[in-house]
């Protein structure tokens, strides 16, 4: 028992310690898709939110873990738990533009059940970035994805 509150100590010690960012999710805009088809009517409102936690930025840019959920495109609650990287570099007068990767797991609605990859391209100023993901059409290794989907939000860097 000792040993088990120790553990927690040292985990809810290193969160404190971390930077953490609210994930702040909004739109998404569908792509390649012939619209008299069914299947082309998505939601492209989705809301939700989302935590981000990094221990610590590296001059190789900054590891991350993001958990959230959101309205998926089939109007559905998703929720997911994804891992990556990302670098930012300042251009000045404190914007700032990044690249990143994200990796892990989504449970959603339709397509968007499963392992996922994103992408990420980031532009902002001070403690706010719009974060713009992109999903290509996927026709390989087993998967079938027939649009592609570009990803808009916002990451608040807490204080």
């Amino acid at each position: 028992m000792k040993a088990l509150m120790m553990v927690c100590l040292s985990v809810w010690m290193g969160l404190a310690q971390a930077d953490t960012a609210l994930l702040i999710f909004g739109a998404s805009k569908h792509s390649g898709c012939d619209k008299k088809n069914e299947k082309c009517f998505f939601n492209e409102f989705n809301p939700g939110l989302g935590l981000e936690w990094s221990p610590a930025e590296y001059t190789w840019g900054r590891p991350m873990v993001r958990a959230g959920s959101y309205k998926d495109s089939f109007s559905k609650a998703a929720y997911f738990l994804m891992a990556g990287a990302r670098r930012e570099w300042s251009v000045g007068g404190g914007v700032k533009v990044g690249l990143g990767i994200q990796a892990g797991y989504i449970n959603g609605s339709g397509e968007d059940n499963g392992v996922g990859l994103l992408p990420i391209l980031s532009i902002g100023y001070r403690r706010l970035a719009l974060e713009v993901g992109y999903v290509p059409v996927i026709n390989d290794f087993g998967l079938e994805r027939d649009v592609s989907v570009t990803t808009f939000s916002l990451r608040w860097d807490l204080p």
